[in-house]
């Protein structure tokens, strides 16, 4: 027999060659081992070499894995060597399908681990290679990690090598059982007995049917065992061998072969022969000894006259020494005691005289001395402990008879004895077993009921403990005798048939949840597991069956997943199930348009939310919500959906309808929650809401789409006025991709030479003199067109671009107004609410005066009613370093926003600017436009504010305004902008 030696089995990855040297060595020691220790020799191996926590070996049949080998345990949650696990939906099955390595990076986001399996185990990260024995999956080599992203390619690589090795001694193992049976019929054909044993320990690995006959292993053969117990070995001269003398266990020991060997060997069955025994080593190629070949020849024949005059000397001596029993004889009449040496041995005591009852006595277990007693002289058998001068105790059982004489009198008792010590043992350790499995099982706090396996009444409980008769609420005895499915809820039948048929066949059943129904109809949730129990020969099949009440467990994860798909605040779906619902709905439309019939989302949100929020509190903004939930509810027909995304932005889902159909239910919404709402708090609050409304016909629409579509038909509802209703419609996508060529020329603009600084006098009313001027930004296209403000200010606002403007347009203003000509007092530019909420733009406008040298007053700030809507400590303390640094603050476009009057008192403001909405209007003999104008200015000036009149272009608007007493004015009238190279005064 030769040894494994091979080419080492090479890697889809490189190992580096830092390994490389000790992959090798542990690839060959796999490769050498045997079959039963290479596993854990590849395991040990690489849990040394790799990054692993741990590292397992299983076997894998019937979709789960047996854990056969566990290293680097490390008394965290994890596998247990034994354990047996489910496949299915995890990183091991999806290797064993694949056949191919699998890496799992990180557990958490990983599809294939399921929660429950990475939270039980804490396995975040691991690298999982399939065992193949003739192409086909035998087990899994597992690198587990406790932390994500622990394993690299090196670490695969190593693993993949390593587990090439094991499943190459694997596959030694199967063809060294075909070789096996060829060897055999080779063997059979022999004359003369052929045992071969395995390295170290001495197992038969292969035997011929000679070898069986000669040993009288007819029956249960001699493969798979060490010696037969029971034997017992004397050399040629009678003297007993140790099975550590016999040739085959000397050549195991020393490597040495042992030739021509004669022994006498005494069978368990009570035959005896004579054998001649050679133990020969073999070596593979290395020169390790992998075997031990020993010839059996029976030459009994040849030396039977020599024992047929030797056996009568032996036959009592063999006898005594093969039973174990020890003799004694007690004279009564002379009280005389003889025993064998045995019986001393027995005892404990060295051969010499006898100790007499008494003596005997004094050795006997006090709790057994009643058993034996100086008179008792009936014949019959007893067992009894005696304890030894070294302090063990030993079981004794003692068989005697009562000869009397002619007149009846007892004239000697004698008798055998023998050490029982481990049958008695094994008795009490039955007895303690079967003790401690009914308090296991009994007792248990969990339900367990054994179950028949038998053809003719699988099913049937056998035996049911005290929790599961509760659990199902049955009486004590209402279970046994009584099929379990009785209990089961119809929809759980036809599993449970298959399970029972499973476990009869002896294959197992993988662990999972089970509907029962109880005695009183209420339903409850188990989690059931279930084992075949060995029986003895003849005895019924049956398996114990664990029943876990789960019931409330389960109610507490439906209650869980209810509220992760649930928006705590308004009952009604969030952003995570409303995904789900659009996503099916989407599933359901026709690949091709096809009746009509359409699919909606609208999209909404509350005008001004965030203005109920400052003014009033979030509590009271929180009941807002809630009571315009309600009102979605009402308002939206049975089909539709309603779910709140976030903050005060919903969506309702309408199947089944048509874009009119959709636009009446929007409109409806529009008009429900334009009604005042009477709040909890007491509080009366009016609002609006906006509404987009985008509509899919077909399922090649996604959700993203159907989405970005409904947002910006809300993003046109809110850019057309707020408070309506508006359809994502061709016009609606040709304005957001004119809004995104916008953007894109604002920022070839910013990043390149594009922006322009237009001035627009403003000038006294009183005496006409220019005072200041507003710069005006202007956007220059690659055609050299100048885009006005209205054209791209929104777009900037909102994708934020605002801020690199109003940066720019300050330090232009601030170059200019220090350079040469620039004799204007001071020059006005426009600051948006986000350039005052960014973080240091208020001492960026300050660093701009400082390094042109000029004193705050020459740069006045202009902003809008927006800042006053959003008002932010933020803004307020930008408000506060530019008033701090001499910057004039104004407001912009007066009168166009909401309670702007409720503000001048609370913000640094020093002017306003009324709004040129109002100033169209004067001089056309219109009283109320000339009152309101009239108001505005004394209202600024009660609060010291000057007042600067914007879009004034003709003579009356002039005298108008000079009538209410306004300060300055703005306007065609005086001047229109210009480029700052080419401004006068």
């Amino acid at each position: 027999m030769t040894g494994l030696a091979r080419p080492l089995p090479v890697a889809p990855r490189q190992v580096p060659g830092r390994l490389l040297g000790d992959v090798a060595e542990l690839a060959a020691r796999v490769l050498s081992a045997a079959p039963h220790s290479a596993l854990e020799v590849a395991a040990e191996g690489v849990h040394r070499l790799t990054a692993a926590d741990l590292v397992v070996v299983s076997t894998a049949e019937g979709g789960s894995q047996l854990f056969r080998v566990v290293v680097g345990d490390d008394g965290g949650p994890g596998p247990r060597p034994g354990q047996e696990v489910p496949t299915a939906h995890s990183v091991a099955g999806e290797a064993l399908a694949t056949r191919q390595v699998q890496v799992c990076h990180d557990a958490a986001d990983d599809p294939r681990v399921s929660a429950r399996y990475s939270e039980l185990h804490a396995i975040r990260s691991s690298v999982v290679v399939p065992l193949l024995v003739n192409g086909r999956p035998h087990g899994l080599l597992g690198l587990l990690g406790r932390a994500p992203r622990l394993f690299g390619d090196d670490d695969v690589a190593v693993a993949q090598l390593v587990a090439g090795a094991v499943a190459a001694r694997l596959q030694d193992a199967v063809r060294a059982a075909e070789q096996e049976s060829l060897l055999g019929t080779v063997f059979d054909a022999l004359d003369e007995g052929i045992v071969v044993r395995s390295v170290p320990d001495g197992i038969v690995l292969v035997a011929n049917t000679t070898a069986e006959r000669i040993l009288g292993a007819e029956d249960d053969g001699l493969v798979g065992r060490p010696v037969r117990p029971g034997w017992q070995w004397f050399d040629e001269d009678g003297r007993e061998l140790a099975v550590a003398d016999l040739p085959t266990a000397t050549t195991l020991r020393t490597g040495e072969p042992v030739r021509d060997r004669l022994v006498h060997v005494h069978r368990g069955d009570g035959g005896s022969a004579w054998l001649e025994l050679t133990a020969l080593p073999v070596h593979d190629d290395a020169g390790q000894m992998t075997s031990v070949v020993t010839r059996v020849a029976d030459v009994t024949a040849r030396i039977r006259v020599t024992e047929d005059l030797r056996r009568s000397q032996r036959r009592l001596a063999a006898a005594t020494a093969v039973t174990g029993l020890a003799w004694w004889d007690y004279d009564v009449l002379n009280d005389r005691h003889v025993w064998s040496d045995a019986m001393f041995a027995l005892v404990g005591l060295e051969p010499g005289e006898p100790p007499g009852i008494q003596g005997l006595l004094d050795r006997v277990h006090p709790e057994d001395r009643e058993l034996l007693t100086p008179d008792d002289r009936q014949a019959g058998s007893r067992v009894f402990r005696v304890v030894r001068d070294d302090g063990t105790v030993r079981y004794l059982q003692s068989w005697s008879d009562v000869v009397h004489d002619q007149d009846g009198r007892v004239r000697h008792i004698h008798g055998t004895t023998l050490d029982v010590t481990e049958r008695e043992q094994s008795l009490r350790a039955v007895a303690d077993s079967e003790e401690m499995f009914r308090a296991a099982f009994d007792d248990a706090p969990t339900g367990m009921a054994i179950i028949s396996l038998a053809p003719e009444r699988a099913g049937t409980v056998l035996r049911a403990n005290t929790a599961l008769v509760e659990m199902l609420g049955v009486g004590p005895d209402g279970l046994v005798d009584r099929p379990i499915t009785r209990w089961l809820h119809p929809d759980e039948l036809s599993d449970a048939a298959a399970d029972l048929a499973r476990l009869g066949a002896g294959r197992q059943v993988a662990a999972r949840d089970v509907l029962l129904t109880r005695e009183d109809g209420r339903l409850l949730h188990a989690w059931v597991r279930s084992a075949v129990m060995g029986a003895s020969p003849g005895a019924e099949p049956c398996v114990l069956v664990h029943y876990l009440d789960v019931t409330d467990q389960r109610r507490a994860e439906a209650s869980l997943r209810r509220m992760a798909m649930t928006d705590t605040l308004t009952g009604l779906a969030n952003r995570t199930r409303f995904t789900q619902t659009l996503t099916a709905a989407i599933g359901r439309l026709p690949a091709e348009p096809g009746d009509g019939t359409a699919l909606a989302a609208l999209m909404l949100d509350l005008d001004r939310f965030k203005l109920v929020n400052d003014a009033l509190g979030h509590p009271v903004g929180d009941e807002l919500l809630v009571a315009v939930a309600g009102r979605l509810r009402q308002a939206v027909p049975a089909r539709g959906d309603v779910a709140r995304l976030g903050g005060d932005e919903f969506v309702v889902l309408i199947e089944g309808t048509s874009t009119q159909a959709a636009l009446d239910v929007a409109d409806r919404i529009a008009v429900s929650l334009r009604e005042p709402y009477d709040l909890p708090s007491g509080r009366r609050v009016v609002t609006s809401a906006s509404v987009g409304v985008a509509i899919a016909r077909t399922s090649g629409h996604t959700t993203s789409d159907l989405m970005r579509e409904a947002d910006l038909a809300l993003y046109r509802a809110k850019d057309a006025g707020r408070d309506r209703v508006a359809l994502c419609d061709d016009e609606t996508r040709a304005l957001a991709v004119a809004r995104v060529d916008v953007e894109n020329v604002l920022r070839a603009a910013l990043d390149g030479d594009g922006l322009r600084v237009h001035l627009q006098p403003v000038v006294d009313l009183a005496s006409r003199t220019v005072v200041g001027a507003e710069a005006l930004v202007r956007v220059a296209t690659s055609d050299g067109v100048l885009l006005p403000p209205a054209a791209f200010i929104g777009v900037a606002e909102e994708t934020g671009l605002i801020v690199r403007v109003d940066q720019w347009v300050v330090e232009q203003v601030a170059a200019w107004l220090a350079g040469p000509g620039a004799d204007l007092p001071h020059v006005a530019v426009n600051v948006s609410s986000r350039s005052l909420h960014e973080p240091g733009f208020a001492d960026q406008v300050v660093g701009a005066l400082a390094r042109h040298g000029l004193p705050g007053h020459r740069l006045q700030v202009e902003i809008t009613e927006t800042v006053l809507l959003e008002a932010t400590t933020e803004a307020d303390q930008a408000l506060g370093v530019l008033r701090d640094a001499g910057v004039a603050v104004g407001l912009d476009d007066f009168g166009t926003g909401y309670s702007a009057l409720a503000y001048l008192q609370r913000l640094p403001l020093d002017f306003l600017k009324i709004d040129r909405s109002f100033v169209s209007r004067l001089g056309q003999r219109d009283a109320a436009a000339e009152a309101t104008v009239r108001a505005i200015v004394e209202v600024a000036h009660a609060h010291r504010l000057q007042v600067t009149a914007e879009g004034v272009e003709t003579r009356d608007q002039e005298l108008s305004l000079r009538a209410a007493g306004c300060d300055f004015g703005q306007g065609w009238l005086f001047g229109r902008p210009t480029p700052t190279a080419t401004f006068t005064l």
